[in-house]
């Protein structure tokens, strides 16, 4: 069995120009991967026909970069979740499986490798690693940040036959992209804790509650609200773009209600939901449900301060919404899989939903219901410990 070095010596053997694509969040743990080989590449210098892109959560973005330099070889690097043990490094072929890839890619990179093999006539490959943590938090894990090196030196050995740098630097505006885009995040970040430490002050259960729209995130609350309402003072904060419909649903059964419309916002961010706690009187609940907008992509990045985060997805929505938004469930501490009982007409496996989860996070709670019917919603309330 050949070792790294031996299988990126093959397969660079016929190379003329090779595009290294770092892709990554370097505000997710060691979803920065990607990047951070790409950046000690550059430390340790590479060829002149050796083109390096810190690509970040946007590699679709640099295919005209990548398409003036005409690579005969492109290999993108980031982390994929493959059931291995943290920092463990693998090439991957696109065309096979390429386990979940954690990145928020608009593009997912099995379609950007087939489209730039079709468009441009390079081979492709993937060089992956088992991330270890992939939370709203910056710096890489010690298993990650070794294969960091390992990748970066391995390449480095690999490419040195292929004879100074092409580096691709970032305008002067994309670079304020990413600055913004990272303070804003590190400002959600200090916003979520501010919030957490309020509702602690006053001894409240927050749980963030997200899904896509008609996933059934609302009638689960109303189920929970009719089951606890008794044994706890209850709040609710509604996250929509425009109407009041589930705030007026929730403030039907008595239930202490903030809407917060969010507009062209596709989620509800820290900011938002500390505006709510203002017009909130903590000290008069005990429970408060934070109902996001229905999305499974946007809220994956905004943490809200509380103390559980349930995803709901629902048969309706197909087989695979689960590994198409990974991210999601790996900061969930409870996923529901709901309208069960129109799963055998969907012709969808529920075991298979409950199984992606857990490949993406072995810690997650996994509860099935019928929310229409309020069935199996005890099992969340227990999941969350209520």
């Amino acid at each position: 069995m050949m070792n790294l070095f031996e299988e990126l010596s093959k397969w660079l053997s016929d190379a003329e120009r090779v595009s290294i694509v770092g892709v990554g969040n370097v505000m997710r743990g060691d979803d920065g991967f990607g990047v951070e080989v790409v950046k000690r590449l550059k430390e340790l210098g590479v060829p002149s026909n050796i083109q390096l892109i810190e690509a970040g959560q946007v590699p679709e973005s640099f295919l005209g970069v990548m398409r003036r330099f005409k690579p005969t070889h492109v290999l993108f690097v980031d982390a994929a979740i493959q059931g291995l043990n943290p920092g463990e490094l693998r090439l991957l072929d696109p065309r096979d499986e390429l386990g979940i890839p954690i990145s928020t890619h608009k593009i997912p990179l099995r379609l950007l490798c087939e489209y730039v093999e079709e468009t441009m006539g390079s081979k492709t490959l993937v060089l992956a690693i088992q991330p270890k943590h992939v939370g709203m938090e910056v710096g890489l894990s010690d298993p990650v940040r070794k294969g960091v090196q390992e990748a970066a030196d391995t390449l480095h050995r690999a490419l040195g036959e292929i004879g100074g740098v092409k580096v691709v630097e970032a305008e002067e505006g994309e670079m304020l992209d990413v600055e913004l885009e990272e303070s804003f995040l590190r400002r959600n970040l200090e916003l979520a804790e501010e919030n957490r430490r309020r509702f602690k002050e006053h001894g409240v259960t927050a749980i963030d509650v997200l899904g896509s729209v008609g996933s059934g995130k609302t009638s689960l609350i109303a189920c929970m609200v009719a089951l606890l309402k008794d044994r706890y003072r209850i709040g609710y904060i509604a996250g929509d773009l425009k109407t009041t419909i589930d705030a007026d649903r929730r403030a039907r059964h008595g239930v202490h209600v903030i809407q917060e419309n969010t507009g062209r916002e596709c989620d509800l961010d820290a900011s938002l939901v500390a505006r709510a706690l203002d017009r909130l009187n903590l000290s008069e609940l005990d429970l408060v449900f934070i109902e996001n907008v229905g999305n499974l992509i946007c809220p994956a990045d905004f943490p809200l301060g509380s103390d559980k985060r349930i995803v709901v997805v629902s048969v309706t929505e197909g087989p695979y919404m689960v590994v198409k938004h990974p991210y999601i469930f790996m900061e969930a501490d409870v996923a529901v899989i709901n309208k069960v009982d129109l799963a055998e007409a969907m012709g969808v496996d529920v075991d298979a939903l409950e199984r992606d989860a857990l490949r993406i996070n072995p810690k997650i709670s996994v509860v099935r219901t019928n929310c229409r019917e309020c069935e199996g919603v005890e099992g969340v309330i227990r999941a969350l410990g209520l």
